[in-house]
């Protein structure tokens, strides 16, 4: 996040939020608030990580903050980050206070602690360039990181509707994510399916995706 050119952090307009189909920029449209589905989601990354009452999460990559707003409402101290401008600038106003707009996350992450960071359908999105650099600035500000990613294989989404979105960069198999977390956490396992995570996707093909939990940051246990 820190070093994305602008034109990528530009693709990330109200086109791609309302009207991607219509656009071509992406799966969405009128992304918006459905708590019938995101405060249960939400519920399901609490059970996952272990996310107790008032421990402090991060939203990485929160867009408009709906599962920032989810976690606040089941009482975990939720926050978010994001580098669309757009989509900060649409956070309810209950949690506008609790989502900010980042454009250099090294510096950031300086100054940021989370006892959990959750990273869901985001860092496919992050260019292989900084890729790196964003899981190491991660690590600095958390012992207990969640990942959620499609897969991909032979340079293309196991589920070919994941193409529509053409911000998506990276497209690797489970390995590929392992290795790179491994870098910078000490234990990461691995699953392609939570129930209650993406399930519509998993009944298109139950190999199509990949959670990951990693623990124990490297970074911070070096520090």
């Amino acid at each position: 996040m820190s070093t994305l050119s602008s034109r990528t952090v530009a693709q990330y307009d109200e086109d791609y939020y309302e009207r991607g189909i219509e656009s071509g920029k992406s799966c969405y449209s009128n992304y918006r608030w459905l708590p019938d589905l995101t405060i249960p989601m939400a519920m399901v990354l609490i059970d996952a990580l272990g996310i107790r009452p008032r421990q402090r999460v991060l939203d990485f990559g929160c867009a408009k903050g709906f599962t920032v707003k989810a976690l606040r409402i089941l009482r975990r101290d939720a926050f978010g980050i994001d580098v669309s401008p757009y989509a900060i600038s649409q956070a309810d106003r209950d949690i506008a206070s609790h989502v900010a707009l980042v454009d250099d996350l090294d510096s950031w992450s300086l100054r940021r602690r989370f006892d959990h960071v959750i990273a869901k359908d985001v860092l496919e999105h992050v260019p292989y360039e900084v890729m790196d650099d964003t899981l190491h600035a991660i690590s600095r500000m958390t012992d207990s990181f969640m990942v959620v990613v499609p897969l991909g294989r032979d340079g293309r989404f196991v589920i070919e509707a994941y193409e529509r979105d053409v911000t998506h960069v990276v497209r690797e198999d489970a390995a590929w994510w392992l290795e790179n977390l491994e870098r910078h956490f000490a234990d990461v396992a691995w699953q392609h399916h939570i129930d209650g995570l993406k399930d519509n996707w998993h009944r298109v093909d139950p190999k199509g995706n990949a959670v990951f939990i990693a623990r124990g940051s490297r970074v911070r246990a070096a520090a």
